[in-house]
């Protein structure tokens, strides 16, 4: 897709004015996306922490999980694992506003 351009002097005043600001601009949006570049390193190495989290807590509750198979047991595994509340952070890169996991909380399990 080229731009049919007009050969007259104001269309390369104009073409010479939008590289003007493009140049001007763009060392802001080279940092910005630097910026956004880390955060996402952030979220993921957050999201790998919380994946080892859980494999941990996973491999704790495996010895047990002959008493969630127990159709007698009144407990479930289901009741156990989810969710009770879900807390996000916001924070702002620049002038952009995200939100990200921040914590989760489930009910004790005492056996």
């Amino acid at each position: 897709m080229l731009k049919n351009y007009k050969l007259n002097k104001s269309e390369l005043t104009r073409l010479k004015q939008e590289i003007k600001i493009y140049q001007h601009f763009l060392p802001v949006l080279k940092l910005k996306q630097e910026q956004l570049q880390i955060e996402q390193l952030k979220v993921k190495k957050q999201y790998q922490y919380i994946s080892e989290q859980y494999s941990i807590t996973k491999a704790k509750i495996s010895p047990q999980f002959a008493l969630f198979t127990d159709t007698a047991n009144p407990y479930s595994i289901s009741d156990i694992l989810t969710p009770q509340k879900n807390y996000f952070g916001r924070k702002k890169c620049s002038r952009y506003n995200y939100s990200y996991y921040q914590t989760c909380l489930v009910s004790n399990f005492i056996y």
